[in-house]
């Protein structure tokens, strides 16, 4: 969750921001899939907890009532870096008064050429000659070959899916 008008492709994007890591609700078990915004003074998410009203494999962000014309704020999934800092990898506008269930695929893709860090970029063109990596049977890491012709070859590492882990 971050605080900030929308951002715009190719503007810098980067303000105060929170994060509560929780887990996608799954079938028959109770895991920490709900989280709740509040604004005063900064950003901050609440400590998870399980919701049973969320659907199989979504998290909840709540979201109390604001004034979103004077503090407008974005949320939605964050991603660790290998730095270990947090980035807002994909986000909406948060409505007043509302739930965001967030239903990740888990998918992503991977390419070649230069971003500066922070910089919002435009999803679809982004993807275009990428590399698709798909984690949906839990494989957390992937070699990705770029061959002489300028295609993909993507070789998912087999393990232990992360959710076991």
């Amino acid at each position: 969750m971050s605080r900030s008008a929308p951002p715009r492709a190719g503007l810098p994007s980067g303000q105060a921001m929170s994060c509560q890591p929780v887990r996608a609700s799954r079938s028959g078990l109770p895991s920490p899939n709900a989280v709740t915004m509040s604004l005063d003074p900064e950003p901050e998410l609440s400590a998870p907890r399980h919701h049973p009203d969320v659907d199989e494999e979504a998290f909840r962000i709540s979201i109390p009532h604001y004034d979103a014309g004077r503090r407008p704020c974005n949320v939605g999934q964050a991603v660790r870096t290998g730095d270990g800092r947090m980035v807002l990898s994909s986000f909406i506008d948060a409505q007043p008064d509302s739930h965001i269930d967030c239903a990740p695929l888990p998918r992503f893709y991977a390419g070649v050429g230069r971003r500066h860090a922070g910089t919002v970029i435009d999803f679809d063109h982004s993807r275009d000659g990428a590399a698709l990596c798909d984690a949906s049977e839990g494989h957390t890491t992937f070699n990705l070959i770029y061959d002489h012709r300028g295609d993909w070859i993507v070789e998912a590492v087999k393990g232990r899916p992360a959710w076991l882990g």
